[in-house]
Formats: C-alpha cells, structure tokens, sequence
C-alpha cells in the first residue's frame, strides 16, 4: 500500500488523472475500513500540490475521512474552512451537507437545523436540499412540533423538482402524520388516500402508510370528517372495522418489521370489538398469540401482545361468570394471570432486552386485581410487594397494596 501511494504522488499533481486516481484509492481505503490510510494518502497530495485546481475536492475528500470515522468535531472546522472558502465550487451543497449532518451527530442540533434550512433554501434543486428538508421535517417531529415538521415537507412537496421521488413520497407521508397529530383529519385522511391510490408509491412506503391509515380511523372522530373512502358502514364497530382492513394489508407485508405490530393492533381491534360480540375474544387472544411467537416483533410489541391477551382473556372470564360457567372461568383467569406473570418475569424479553416501567406496571396492576377477584389475597400480597421492589418510584402505593391484600387475607 505504501508503494502504491509514492506511485501515485510521484504522478503530475496537476493533472486530473492523478487526481481521479488519488480519490478513488482513497475511497477504496475507507471502504475496506483503513480510513488513517486514506487520510495519510490525501494529506500527501496536498502537501505536494499547493497550486493544484483540484485541490478543494481533495480537502473535502479529507474532511469526508474525518465522517466516515465518526470524528464530528474534527470534521466540522475542516469543513467549515472548506466552505468559507469555496463559495462557487460544484461540491458546496454536498459540503453544508456534511457539516449540518456532522452538527447533527454532535447534537448541535439548532446550528444543524440552521445549516440545513439554508442548504434547501440555496440550492432548492440539489440532490442534498431534499434530504435536508426531510431532515428538518423528522427532527420538528420528533420534538412534537408538528405544525413546524408540515411547513418543512411542504416546501418539498411544492418544489416539482422533487415530485415522484422517494423523499417526496417520504414528506407526503410525514405531512399526514403531522397533521393528524394536530388532529387536523381532513389534511391527515387525503394524504394517506393519495398516497395508497398512486401507482408510482415506493413499495417500501405501503406498509407505513397503511398503519398510519389504521391509527387515522381509530383516533379520528366518525362526526368531524366524512371519511375519504365514502363508507357506507355506519356500525358502532365502524371505525374498527376500517382499522383492521389497514392492519390486515400491513400484516400481509410479512418481512415488514411493521407486520407483527399491526397484528397486534388487530387484536386491539378485536378485544375493543369484543364489548358487544363475546365472540371476538378469542379472535383477539389468538392474534395476540401470534404476535409473541413472530420474529419479527420486538420487546415492546411482545409485551404488549402479553399484556392484551392477558386483558382479553380476563374479559372473556367476565362474560362467563355471567353466564354461570364458574369453573371455566376460573382456569381462564389462572392463564390470564400466568401469562402476565411470565411478562413480569421476563419470559418475554430476549438476550439484551429489559422490560419497560410502564409495562411492567399495568401488567402488575392487572394481575394484582385477577388474583384479588380469585380471592388469592396472599398471592396478591406477595405480587404488590414484589412489584414495589421493582417500581421504587411507586414503592409507597405498592406497599399498602400488599399491606391491604395482607390484611384480607388474614396473614
């Protein structure tokens, strides 16, 4: 490699061979992972090519050593003097580019936000404006400023520039999302409807875009929009019943890491639907099951998927001691209160996972009250105070649960 590189810088600096030559070499470098050897490659060149013309994408191709190698504080004030003074060079929006996204990784996030907002507003048509749009519109969002994230994705939606292509679709998506937090639903239902209906989509964007459709339907009151679709469903199930044609279609994804999730939202549906159709109980327990066993779910969809089945076996115990069926729904409650007890314990989690507080809590708090509707007191005790190891924050409540359990219990 060492021979390789007096080679190269034994070649005319001048010349845009040697160049091309030297940036690729570097390139290869960093690909195979010895970024302080590309470094010492490009830091050679220019060291012997002081007058060379091209010698800015050499420099910008040194600072790009410093980013691969996550080195964002040395990168910025590198590619702050190429900047400074480079202001006509092709390569300028790629630079503000690499230093807002170098400020990002260094959570300098305003500067960041700054730095991109003038790369879209300077070069609107650069292949980088459009991802700095979409970088403002995820950040507004995901610090709930979700008026600011929809002006960002419509100035990219209003740009023809960008029409037809993925971060153009990815801000149509953003921008529906946005609005239905503002619960602004008339915005929020056309977008999505616009999105599924194009046949140019991304097929990477169905299945996103369906769940969101599914959360739209549930969170969305039926009196403040006629619903895009037209419905003629005017069911009290109605809006469960559009939720889990979404989901079944996100489902259908089956390599989607959305598919388990929306099979759990499905059973949401279900247990919901369950209130007026006993039935769909064990429609809900089914799906929910099928969530703990997918692949594909992670820690908080498998946990939840425990915790639902939980309540809708519980439900379903209800009904059938209305009914009469006391023994049944008494083995019914002995799984439902088992199954909480292995998401307590961590049945659940995989190797590097931990459970999660709130989790933890209402599967607690659930299965606290099985076991007092059982009249296991002792057991519900035992639980309250375990749990008040578990939940510090809580200890006190948890305390005099097991202290009131311990008391009826006669212990």
């Amino acid at each position: 490699m060492l021979l390789a590189r007096d080679k190269l810088l034994a070649l005319n600096p001048a010349s845009e061979a040697t160049v091309r030559t030297t940036l690729l070499a570097s390139q290869l470098l960093v690909r195979m992972g010895d970024g302080d050897q590309a470094r010492l490659l490009l830091s050679a060149f220019l060291s012997q090519s002081a007058d060379s013309p091209f010698r800015p994408d050499v420099e910008l191709a040194l600072a790009g050593t410093d980013l691969r190698a996550q080195r964002w504080t040395n990168a910025i004030p590198e590619l702050d003097q190429w900047i400074a003074a480079n202001p006509q060079h092709p390569q300028l929006p790629r630079a503000m580019w690499d230093r807002a996204w170098a400020r990002a990784q260094a959570r300098l996030l305003t500067n960041a936000a700054l730095e991109f907002s003038r790369l879209a507003a300077q070069f609107p048509a650069a292949p980088s404006a459009g991802q700095a749009q979409l970088w403002l519109a995820d950040d507004y969002f995901s610090r709930r400023e979700y008026d600011r994230a929809g002006l960002a994705c419509n100035i990219l939606l209003t740009n023809e520039v960008w029409r037809g292509k993925p971060e153009w679709y990815r801000a149509k998506f953003l921008a529906a999302e946005s609005a239905r937090k503002l619960e602004n639903w008339r915005d929020a239902g056309i977008l999505l409807f616009d999105l599924l209906n194009d046949k140019e989509v991304p097929v990477s964007m169905l299945p996103p875009t369906y769940f969101a459709l599914g959360e739209f339907f549930l969170s969305c009151p039926p009196d403040e929009i006629k619903l895009p679709d037209a419905s003629s469903d005017k069911s009290p199930d109605a809006a469960y019943n559009k939720a889990l044609e979404a989901f079944r279609k996100v489902a259908s994804y089956t390599n989607s890491p959305l598919s388990s999730a929306a099979m759990g939202w499905m059973a949401n549906c279900y247990l919901q639907k369950a209130a007026r159709a006993t039935n769909f109980y064990g429609t809900a327990i089914e799906l929910y099951g099928q969530v703990l066993r997918a692949s594909t779910a992670d820690s908080s969809v498998r946990s939840e998927a425990a915790f639902g089945g939980a309540r809708a076996a519980e439900g379903w115990a209800v009904r059938l001691v209305v009914a009469g069926e006391l023994n049944e729904a008494r083995d019914v409650r002995e799984g439902a209160v088992n199954q909480l007890l292995d998401l307590l314990h961590g049945k659940w989690l995989q190797p590097g996972e931990s459970p999660d507080p709130s989790i933890v809590e209402k599967a607690g708090r659930l299965a606290g009250e099985i076991l007092e509707s059982m009249g296991r007191w002792g057991d519900a005790s035992r639980l309250y105070r375990w749990l008040a190891g578990e939940l510090p924050v809580q200890k006190a409540s948890w305390e005099a649960k097991a202290a009131s359990a311990a008391r009826h219990s006669g212990a």
